[in-house]
């Protein structure tokens, strides 16, 4: 038994093709037609669209991550040198009093913080440095930290709302795939009774 339901958004873009396709001939049944335009174009042209801005909105996500990934690359460098500064400089004791001023750990666990606490605790580290600690650390190092921990933050932030975009995008395709499934389920039913068994000319078999 032939399948005409759709079960993904290819299965839609077959169905899509295959309705333009017996719509746009001179074949098409008049009747048909006006159900066609009227119930599922709109849903048709609805689902294309949020799909696409579905897609696009996926690509940006994707980008944006990237781009974060990029950036604590960058701080973790920095954090690194940091503390072999602070390590040659000023040895041992210089390095525990460094790890106090981040937060009583090491820079490898630091550096192996989730993105949005690792920023949170090097901009505390930096409030206590520029606070007068008593930890001499190289002014240019602590200047570089101090853009890449800004820059970081920034990607973080344009990655959120990236996200919450995507997430608006994914809600707008799931209604738009529910109206679009329903119109193509009401135009079948129609299509069955003027076409009966030469349905398949205008819905294809999806099985």
């Amino acid at each position: 038994m032939a399948r005409r339901t759709a079960i993904s958004n290819a299965d839609r873009s077959t169905i899509s093709q295959s309705a333009k396709l017996y719509f746009d001939s001179t074949e098409a049944d008049p009747d048909l037609r006006s159900t066609y335009d009227r119930l599922f174009a709109p849903a048709d042209a609805e689902q294309s669209a949020a799909l696409d801005a579905h897609r696009a909105a996926t690509v940006a996500t994707e980008a944006e991550h990237a781009n974060v990934v990029a950036k604590d690359e960058r701080v973790d460098d920095v954090v690194h040198r940091v503390h072999v500064w602070v390590d040659v400089n000023h040895g041992k004791e210089g390095v525990r009093a460094l790890n106090s001023l981040w937060g009583d750990r090491g820079y490898g666990a630091l550096t192996r913080l989730p993105f949005a606490e690792e920023v949170q605790a090097l901009q505390d580290f930096i409030r206590r440095v520029d606070g007068g600690a008593a930890l001499e650390i190289n002014v240019s190092l602590m200047a570089e930290l101090r853009v890449a921990v800004q820059e970081l933050a920034e990607a973080l932030a344009r990655r959120a709302h990236a996200e919450a975009h995507q997430a608006a995008c994914s809600a707008r395709l799931q209604a738009a795939n529910t109206a679009f499934d329903d119109a193509w389920s009401r135009l079948v039913k129609h299509a069955k009774l003027v076409l009966g068994d030469e349905l398949g000319r205008m819905a294809p078999d999806l099985g």
